[in-house]
């Protein structure tokens, strides 16, 4: 049986995960005695005892090096361009020399392309404000690689999440599990994008030019196109599967509602229809389909008498369609009206009416009449 991988590893804890998509998963964190990111072991440790799609979890062998293991070196041009930094972080000056773009998931600028046997690699430096990623997809023709420099984005590596830090260098092989990420952060992050060709048709760069904006704001990302995104990608070997996400994550609404209208997105592909379920923290769980060329619908939200807050999850995707778990969670935030609030409010008005009406011309007309 064939199997896939998605490997992670950190430059100092040296942290290896493999996924393998089949009947029985097999699972290695890998570290030094120096340990890179222990909250970040800890968490994959919880992920994997907790998802049935990865299970069970292989011992974990402290004190391995990195050389005993069958793991992915930095590639090359990588580290030579980090020597060249002389700032790595997020706010870094632009470089006006090179070609520089913003794209779905931020703006790039192109530092480096070589002649490969199966076509150019690239190599870009990524800035990603507050809020922006990537949506669910694959690439056929090149293997990826992600370099951590400023910041923590969230990454979605199959049917699991990781929060990476600076210095984790994420490998992901050509048609291999669906990855997405995203900065779920108040503050922005650098990323390097390194990509590998495995196919004569490669054109990643390609693919940045013909999907891309004019960077007239650096720090702003313009709104895109989702369907554009699915029709431009096709052309280039990439994937953008059918998921769903919530459009926000807070939805804040009147205390005295009954319902609230929450937003689903479904990125990606739209060929299809696709369904969920919005799971509620009280136990209510509601069905919800979007349609065929469809991106968003919207779930009317039942709120529960007396509850300020109330927590949403996706869950259940039909065949075909996945969870975006950068967006799967959401929460409903009802503000309060006080009742002395409410009466002065009533008060004023009332006031005002009767205000108005003594001075409205049909009175002073009757009055003038007597």
């Amino acid at each position: 049986m064939s199997r896939t991988k998605f490997s992670v590893i950190g430059l100092t804890g040296s942290l290896l995960l493999t996924f393998g998509m089949s009947t029985k998963v097999e699972a290695h964190l890998v570290f030094s005695n120096h340990v890179h990111s222990s909250s970040a072991i800890t968490e994959y440790q919880e992920i994997l005892k907790n998802s049935s799609l990865l299970t069970p979890l292989n011992e974990v062998k402290k004190g391995s090096s990195q050389s005993n293991v069958n793991s992915v070196p930095i590639p090359s041009p990588v580290t030579k361009y980090l020597k060249t930094l002389e700032d790595a972080s997020a706010l870094a000056p632009l470089n006006n020399d090179k070609e520089t773009t913003w794209v779905s998931g931020g703006r790039l600028t192109f530092t480096e392309m070589t002649k490969e046997p199966d076509g150019k690699d690239l190599l870009i430096d990524l800035y990603v404000p507050p809020g922006s990623g990537t949506v669910l997809h694959r690439h056929s023709w090149e293997n990826e690689y992600f370099y951590v420099l400023d910041g923590t984005p969230t990454f979605q590596l199959s049917n699991a999440t990781t929060l990476t830090t600076p210095g984790d260098l994420i490998y992901g092989p050509a048609e291999r599990p669906i990855h997405a990420f995203r900065n779920l952060t108040t503050e922005p992050l650098r990323m390097l994008l390194y990509f590998e060709p495995t196919a004569q048709n490669s054109r990643i760069e390609d693919f940045f030019r013909d999907f891309s904006q004019p960077v007239t704001n650096p720090f702003v990302k313009p709104p895109y196109d989702p369907n554009e995104l699915v029709a431009s990608g096709r052309k280039y070997g990439l994937e953008f599967v059918s998921a769903l996400e919530f459009e926000d994550l807070t939805y804040s609404i009147d205390g005295k509602t009954s319902t609230a209208t929450v937003e689903v997105v479904r990125t990606g592909s739209t060929e299809q229809l696709a369904g969920g379920t919005i799971a509620l923290s009280n136990g209510t769980e509601i069905p919800f389909n979007v349609g065929v060329g469809e991106n968003y619908t919207d779930v009317n939200i039942p709120l529960p008498e007396g509850s300020s807050t109330i927590d949403l999850t996706l869950k259940d995707p039909t065949d075909g369609t996945y969870i975006g778990l950068l967006g799967n969670r959401a929460v409903i935030q009802a503000t309060p009206v006080p009742e002395s609030s409410y009466t002065l409010g009533l008060l004023f008005f009332s006031v005002l009416g009767i205000a108005l009406f003594c001075h409205s011309p049909r009175l002073k007309m009757k009055k003038s009449r007597r």
